[in-house]
């Protein structure tokens, strides 16, 4: 028998030519916290303008926008745990004056890297007939961006830790003499029993995750990648991370999280409860090659079962570990 599996509608309109274009101007790069101006033109196809017409604009964010430097892309631009996903930001309506014309600002909230935007307009003349344009522009944290050099996403415990960073213009060229900041936080979840009181008073387990800076150091930008150096005095989970400010204060941030793996250390990688998090080196692999993966266990004795799956399990072996990090190779 048929069965409806999802449905969805349509509609049918008689297909007008349109007699009228429109145009959308502005800025192509905007910093944090400015607020750009668009003009909008709108005119018949015979040269008259389309006088008090109504206008709905709306400033769409469109995703992460790419260095346009090639040699730049194992680094990294950003907060690690920036998140940016298209949505609405802004959107109002207007009216064209007797020129055809009208012009508006609207305030940008603050991005942490840079983004790709988008001004989408539609006119609507006295008739009824309506015709679109849109503006693409983007937007930039700082007068420059700071970017940090890629690496492993975990190394053995005793390995040095690389910060290596670039400042870069909005034209892709390196900026030299730039103030950068580094500075390598160590992460880990706590657990302690606090007391409360009442009907149901005692002592409960409170948990929280807990950053804590370990290093910090001062360089300057140059024509390639510069930084400093830290060696880890434990394993467990660090984000190395670098900072600049232009010069209205503005400032921007890259960086990026790491698992340094060694046994005998006190399990605080993942949160309690959570599922226990398995890190590859690389995130690709080639046919034939090994691939090393790290986890955390949080018990003193206990055993791992690895498995490969590959349409089904293809190898299953069970390893002995105790509580900290350990590395395996696949």
């Amino acid at each position: 028998p048929e069965q409806e599996l999802g449905q969805t509608s349509i509609r049918v309109a008689n297909f007008r030519q349109p007699s009228f274009r429109v145009d959308a101007q502005g800025p192509s790069l905007v910093m944090t916290d400015e607020t750009p101006s668009f003009t909008v033109d709108a005119s018949y196809l015979f040269g008259a303008p389309v006088a008090d017409a109504e206008v709905e604009w709306s400033l769409l964010r469109r995703g992460a926008a790419a260095t346009s430097a090639s040699e730049y892309r194992d680094f990294v631009f950003g907060p690690v745990d920036a998140t940016v996903s298209p949505r609405t930001e802004h959107s109002g309506t207007a009216r064209t004056g007797p020129d055809g014309r009208v012009s508006f600002e609207t305030a940008l909230v603050s991005g942490s890297r840079r983004e790709r935007l988008t001004l989408e307009v539609e006119v609507r003349d006295p008739t009824g007939q309506t015709t679109a344009a849109h503006h693409d522009l983007t937007l930039q944290p700082a007068a420059f961006e700071v970017g940090l050099e890629n690496g492993a996403a975990w190394v053995d415990a005793g390995s040095t830790l690389e910060l290596r960073a670039i400042a870069l213009g909005p034209d892709g060229e390196a900026i030299t003499g730039q103030s950068i900041r580094g500075r390598v936080l160590r992460e880990g979840w706590h657990s302690w029993w606090e007391w409360h009181g009442g009907d149901t008073s005692g002592y409960r387990v409170r948990r929280d995750q807990r950053s804590e800076s370990v290093h910090t150091c001062t360089f300057d930008s140059a024509d390639e990648a510069a930084g400093c150096d830290f060696v880890p005095p434990r394993p467990g989970t660090y984000v190395l991370e670098v900072e600049a400010e232009d010069s209205e204060g503005r400032k921007t941030i890259a960086s990026r999280r790491l698992y340094v793996a060694g046994p005998d250390e006190y399990p605080d990688r993942d949160a309690p409860g959570a599922p226990i998090a398995v890190t590859p080196q690389r995130l690709s692999y080639q046919v034939g090659d090994t691939a090393l993966v790290a986890f955390e266990s949080p018990w003193d004795d206990a055993q791992a079962l690895l498995t490969v799956q590959r349409d089904g399990v293809l190898h299953h072996e069970r390893i002995d570990v105790g509580a900290g990090g350990h590395t395996l190779e696949v």
